[in-house]
């Protein structure tokens, strides 16, 4: 909440109010050199829920069931319900059940909207590179999270998964897509040295330099992230892209180019669900199936998914 969500919502202030953010303590957290601080309850009586459009549940896994069980006792059927991936532990699945007794659940995975995924996905599309044959993550992303942004460019459900560990603590996950598409996932993620490739059936894209094929780069300042290049040309900013880029400053809880993106692409999914449209709604079910994935791999060495 602190390095994500709160500050994706302070650049969207003109189309969000943040009602109230609830913690056991109730602690009011300052952001932005204290210019804005949230206001915090412990108690959830004191809210009125027929107000409040979505409400946004970033805690521990262990928590989730108990927290959804505190919220359906109030009036939320009209509301949008935005859960952290991987939503809920496996012995706490009969927690779905109470997904039905809000307006929509959706998942919010800020890596299905990462902007360089974006924009490798659109430049792709529109300069004809063709069918995405092969990608790679290397390092750039932690299990789940980078498995949904695997899907995001494949645009295909996983036909199977192969894990295999190294010395030293490195992982690798061979991906098999339902088009046929093929991704390597290497871990630990390392996000100050991660990188992506995609290799497409007349072409790549890449965000490190890779012959004959386009380079995506990254704008900073401080750190922090500002805009995308393309072959080395700032790209033309949206108005999402420029409210971003006026309204944070260095003075973030986690200053870091990823972080920066994160606050980016959740900006797009919080628009996405006040308005509800189908631009990064990430099922539930989705996302607790490809986690399934993802833990029976690790365990079993392979995992086919029917």
């Amino acid at each position: 909440m602190q390095s994500v969500v709160v500050p994706a919502l302070w650049c969207l202030r003109d189309f969000f109010e943040i009602v109230s953010t609830y913690s056991r303590r109730g602690n009011s957290i300052p952001f932005f050199d204290n210019s804005f601080t949230t206001s915090a309850t412990s108690d959830l009586t004191t809210l009125d829920f027929k107000k409040i459009d979505i409400i946004i549940l970033a805690v521990t896994l262990t928590e989730v069931p108990n927290v959804l069980k505190e919220l359906v006792r109030y009036e939320v059927g009209h509301a949008t319900l935005l859960l952290d991936t991987p939503v809920l532990r496996p012995e706490h699945l009969f927690a779905q059940k109470l997904f039905k007794r809000f307006g929509e659940v959706r998942v919010s995975e800020d890596t299905i909207a990462l902007p360089p995924l974006l924009l490798a996905k659109k430049v792709i599309a529109e300069e004809g590179l063709g069918a995405i044959k092969n990608m790679y993550f290397f390092h750039n992303g932690y299990k789940y999270h980078a498995l949904a942004g695997l899907k995001t460019l494949a645009a295909g459900s996983i036909r199977s998964v192969r894990s295999r560990s190294f010395p030293g603590g490195l992982m690798r996950k061979d991906i098999v897509f339902s088009a046929g598409t093929r991704a390597i996932m290497t871990e630990p993620h390392t996000y100050d040295v991660g990188r992506f490739l995609v290799e497409c059936e007349r072409g790549s894209i890449a965000d490190y330099s890779v012959p004959g094929g386009r380079l995506i780069g990254y704008e900073l300042a401080q750190g922090t992230y500002r805009n995308l290049t393309l072959d080395g040309v700032s790209l033309p900013e949206s108005e999402l892209d420029r409210r971003y880029k006026e309204i944070i400053s260095e003075d973030l809880y986690e200053k870091s180019t990823i972080h920066g993106l994160k606050i980016r692409a959740m900006m797009d999914l919080l628009r996405s669900a006040a308005d509800h449209t189908p631009d990064f709604a990430y099922a539930p079910k989705s996302a607790l199936s490809d986690w399934f994935a993802i833990a029976l791999c690790e365990k079993l060495g392979w995992t086919i998914v029917l």
